[in-house]
This record gives C-alpha cells, structure tokens and sequence, in this order.
C-alpha cells in the first residue's frame, strides 16, 4: 500500500518501476473527462487542468521547496518569499527543509601566505592585501610579486662621491657603495667588478 497523492484515487499501490498508482475513484461527475472529480478538479471544464488541492506541483519559484496545490488550488511553495540567491556568483547557495538560507562563501586561499585574503560578500569579490613591501629605504624600488609571492626590494643606483667606484648603488644596510676596480688589482677587474655590482 502507498499513497500517490492523488485524492480522485483509490487502492494505490506500488507497481513494477516503484512509481505509487491508484486507480481512479467512481465520479458522479466529470464534465471535462480529465479523471478527476469535478467536485476534487481545480477546473472541472478544462482537461488540462487536472489537479485538486493537495497535489504536488512546481510554483516556478526556484527559492521555494515542498510545492503543494492549496485550497484556493494555487500553488504554494513551503517557503514563499525568502530569497535563495544572494545575487552573487562566487557563493554556494542551499535552502533547508526549515527555509533557513546558506550562503557559502569561495574559497579565498591564494596560495600565497604573504597575502591577507578575505572575502567582501558587500561586493562580492576576493581581495588578497598584499603585505607591506617597504624596507625603511628609500635608497630601494620596493614592490610585492603576487605571481611568485615574494617582495622585492630592488637597489637604486646612486654616487657615493667616490671618482674611483664604479656602479654605485644601496645596499642592505641602505648605504651608498661602488665597487673599486682598481683594488682587485687592474685594469683588467674592472669588468669583473661591474659584474660583481650587478649580481
């Protein structure tokens, strides 16, 4: 024994695909000839029409569940009014039997731990805050790069006031400093030394 849901049926039972079917009750009317009693038809006159109150149905409302045929043969999700989407794209949004809304939010990890990430549901975007990149030197081109996550904290060039130095530059300790070709012995150390300034 089952229940089809059906009140213009009788004797529903369970047939051979699982599908509960009853047979149709005896009418003393069914001017439509839809199978459904025109005292139990939402419509006795329209054949297409041919559900009765308590039967289930889709209220076209994707935010409701449980859809049922009322007394007034309308139908009347279990959750009228509530708002599933949250209007963005990145969140998962479910609905529970009691109408209670979760709205997941991305995951908002960039792999990066240098990064401070978080997610603005105002807005509907992941931001990742870069850490501060400033060394306390201004004698540096200081920047983040996201791709590698790492900050780079470039030395500019600059002059030390010493004609005998080449390639000037800060270094880490935020000085300015030039190589002298002429102490690793030569002429032929300069290039050695603009190399050695550059590395």
């Amino acid at each position: 024994m089952c229940n089809d849901g059906n009140s213009s049926t009788e004797n529903d039972i369970i047939i051979a695909n699982c599908e509960c079917i009853g047979t149709p009750t005896p009418c003393d009317s069914d001017l439509d000839q839809d199978g459904v009693c025109d005292e139990d038809d939402c419509d006795p006159s329209n054949s297409n029409i041919n559900y009765t109150p308590g039967d289930q149905c889709d209220d076209g409302n994707p935010n409701t569940s449980n859809d049922t045929v009322n007394a007034n043969c309308e139908c009347i999700g279990s959750c009228p009014g509530v708002l599933l989407d949250d209007g963005c794209n990145l969140t998962t949004d479910t609905i529970d039997e009691s109408c209670n809304i979760t709205n997941e939010p991305p995951n908002i990890d960039d792999g990066c731990p240098l990064t401070e990430d978080y997610f603005d549901s105002d807005n509907c975007v992941i931001k990742h805050e870069i850490p501060n990149v400033d060394d306390g030197c201004d004698g540096t081109l200081d920047s983040f790069d996201a791709i590698n996550c790492v900050v780079i904290n470039q030395p500019l060039p600059c002059d030390d006031r010493n004609p005998k130095t080449v390639n000037d530059k800060y270094d880490e300790n935020c000085e300015c400093k030039g190589c002298d070709p002429f102490q690793l012995e030569g002429e032929y150390w300069k290039t050695l030394c603009e190399i050695i300034s550059n590395q």
